[in-house]
């Protein structure tokens, strides 16, 4: 669904746990509820410069099923192609290519999308008012489900292959771990989210064997 632009009220920040990890990982967590009965928490963990994940664990109380999207929208300048379950960004101001890709198994990924408008509006964007731009627009979807995960890894590399058989994700979404391989590193990450204390994070990458 679509949300109401006029009739929602601000809910104020989402934000619940911030900080910085010793090995210089930046992480910020929310939670927000949507549509009155779905609870969609988000955890963003950044490596500057090099990578990005993105997970969001989101749960209907109400046991409804839904289709779930991830979206990403892009520059109106780079260009996103799909490639090997993923997609690559490429162009202008980037000096490497970007690589986006589900570190989960089961969101699938759309096929790009800029400047539909029939049936809805997709790949769009407004820098200020009374202006309409295209712009290139995907998603990470799971379908008719009560509850849903994605944790997708927007990498600044030639090559990203994610451990499909060592991830592993709490049905609370409060916890897991994940594994990559970029060209010259192994990357393995854990993460835990209690109700409450700490967020805690565990970043180790090693050179490919």
């Amino acid at each position: 669904m679509s949300f109401d632009r006029r009739q929602s009220p601000p809910y104020g920040s989402a934000i619940e746990r911030w900080g910085e990890t010793p090995d210089g990982l930046l992480f910020v967590e929310t939670h927000a509820r949507q549509f009155q009965t779905i609870r969609h928490a988000r955890l963003l963990v950044l490596n500057p410069q090099k990578w990005l994940l993105v997970y969001d664990w989101l749960w209907d109380d109400a046991e409804e099923h839904h289709d779930y999207r991830q979206w990403f929208h892009f520059a109106p300048n780079l260009i996103v192609e799909s490639r090997n379950g993923g997609l690559r960004v490429s162009g202008q101001p980037l000096d490497t290519g970007l690589a986006v890709v589900s570190l989960l198994p089961s969101p699938a990924s759309s096929a790009p999308v800029s400047g539909q408008d029939d049936p809805d509006l997709l790949g769009w964007w407004s820098e200020r008012g009374g202006t309409f731009e295209p712009v290139t627009s995907v998603n990470f979807s799971v379908k008719q489900a009560g509850s849903a995960l994605f944790a997708t890894l927007l990498s600044f590399s030639e090559k990203v292959v994610p451990d499909l058989d060592y991830q592993r994700v709490d049905t609370t979404g409060r916890g897991g771990r994940f594994r990559w391989t970029t060209v010259d590193h192994e990357h393995t990450l854990s993460f835990a989210r209690p109700a409450e204390g700490d967020l805690t994070i565990d970043y180790v990458v090693e050179p490919v064997r």
